[in-house]
């Protein structure tokens, strides 16, 4: 029986299928990226992710500052964009290839979005 066992197992070991448990190898870079665009003077945001200091920015801080009368002006340079790439441990051949790419959302960081994995993987 053990030994019947074994052999069904061996392939899907080589194979490099379900390894229970593993944790993905991680490296932290970035990304060096060419910009510009066209955009009005905004009032400064606070430093906040509160979503009541969200609100009141959007619904009245932007609009007492008339910036739609306002022209825009060009902002470029090139910007640092920190990233992280894990290789998958277990392996999908159909997914070969493919990177998801992740995205927080406006007032996040990339540790505050995704506190359950930031850092809890070996380099």
């Amino acid at each position: 029986m053990l030994k019947s066992t074994l052999y069904l197992l061996l392939p899907s070991l080589v194979a490099g299928a379900y390894i229970p448990h593993a944790k993905p190898i991680c490296r932290d870079f970035n990304l060096h990226v060419n910009a510009a665009a066209q955009n009005w003077d905004l009032p400064a945001y606070p430093n906040d992710t509160d979503v009541k200091t969200l609100v009141r920015y959007l619904t009245k801080t932007i609009p007492e500052s008339g910036f739609a009368q306002k022209p825009k002006r060009t902002v470029s340079g090139i910007f640092k964009i920190a990233a992280t790439y894990c290789e998958p441990v277990n392996r999908v051949a159909e997914r070969e290839g493919t990177i998801q790419l992740l995205l927080h959302g406006f007032g996040y960081s990339r540790v505050s979005y995704y506190p359950c994995c930031h850092r809890n993987f070996s380099k």
